[in-house]
């Protein structure tokens, strides 16, 4: 029992090691290429640095969901071949050691990764999530009057702006041409103007000049002539707290009883998406125990463990690649979600009923 416990302790000091630093070049490696987007919008919009660093910090919860359970099976596959390797498996099983007791601390340790990103897709990442789209809302909320140029046309959404002269944020012969969900067409002309923030949101403020809108079905123009009007470079209803949330913005509650969505698509893809945070943090206990299954029953052979090493890799890609499918084929079929967890459920229970089997 002594050893067991001694083992056991060895084993999981290896495991946490090595999937930490598999994490942290993952996490690193990912980091630099998300980073590329922030960097591009916190450079147009002149933020600083604490926005960057922000945006960054918001993604990470979402980063380590994908990379923990890839973390866990390179560490086990690392650890457990270089046992094999070194001959220490071996050496184990000839003194009494069976595949279950090999087995036992990769598997708590896959329980613990399982429990952490649990823990993270139901409390942590939809917090995340929506505080990354407020920050980015923000950020592109000033862009326009950040990015608006003189003598050009400047485009926004569903507005055209052109400005002959531009000193700071005074403006001279302003033209402002704007078609709203279909509406009509309105064009606006003014001698001076001045860019202005609202909160965040860009706006100008015409003076002494004149709003000319068509109507296309009398085939008839009005002219209207203003001291001073306010023009928004940014569609003003799109407000932070009535910004429609995205599905992964939502918590685990909201996905599986969204009774404020009538579409029955829209509430499938829901149903999806609370669906699939309930089933990924399982990834990192099945790819465990599919490794094991494969390095621990398969005969010693004094060369490496290549053959059992190829096929554990691929057994998970094939079991990761079939749980996505069923998952995204769930939006639109509700049996597929089902389908995805029996899968992952008779990988588990498959791989550690034949770890429990005594050898003959």
């Amino acid at each position: 029992m002594r050893s067991v416990r001694k083992f056991s302790r060895y084993i999981l000091r290896q495991l946490f090691v090595s999937a930490f630093l598999v994490s942290a070049i993952l996490v690193g490696t990912l980091w630099i290429v998300q980073s590329l987007k922030f960097f591009d919008l916190v450079l147009k919009t002149q933020e600083s640095l604490s926005s960057f660093l922000s945006l960054m910090l918001y993604a990470l919860p979402d980063l380590l969901v994908i990379i923990i359970p890839l973390a866990c099976f390179v560490a086990v596959l690392f650890v457990y071949n270089k046992l094999h390797s070194d001959r220490e498996l071996s050496v184990l099983s000839a003194a009494g050691f069976s595949p279950w007791v090999l087995a036992k601390p990769a598997l708590k340790f896959g329980l613990t990764a399982t429990f952490l990103i649990y823990a993270i897709n139901i409390f942590v990442l939809p917090w995340s999530f929506q505080k990354m789209r407020d920050l980015e809302y923000d950020l592109k909320k000033s862009l326009p009057g950040i990015l608006l140029q003189e003598g050009v046309f400047n485009s926004f959404n569903d507005i055209t702006i052109y400005v002959h002269e531009k000193q700071g944020n005074d403006l001279k012969g302003v033209l402002a041409y704007m078609q709203k969900d279909g509406g009509r067409p309105s064009t606006f002309l003014a001698k001076e103007g001045r860019l202005v923030f609202m909160g965040q949101t860009p706006q100008i403020v015409m003076v002494d000049g004149s709003r000319q809108e068509f109507d296309p079905q009398n085939k008839s123009l009005s002219v209207l002539y203003f001291d001073q009007t306010v023009v928004s470079l940014f569609e003003e209803q799109l407000n932070q707290a009535a910004r429609p949330k995205k599905p992964y913005e939502l918590t685990l509650g909201e996905l599986l009883a969204p009774d404020f969505v009538v579409n029955f698509a829209s509430k499938q893809r829901l149903y999806a998406e609370g669906y699939q945070r309930l089933l990924t943090p399982w990834y990192a206990f099945g790819f465990i125990s599919v490794v094991l299954s494969f390095l621990l029953l398969t005969p010693f052979r004094r060369q490496a463990q290549t053959g059992a090493i190829f096929k554990s890799v691929m057994a998970v890609l094939a079991l990761q690649v079939s749980c996505i499918f069923l998952i995204n084929l769930g939006t639109h079929y509700w049996q597929a979600l089902w389908g995805a967890y029996a899968l992952m459920g008779m990988a588990i229970t498959g791989c550690l009923f034949a770890l429990r089997e005594p050898k003959i």
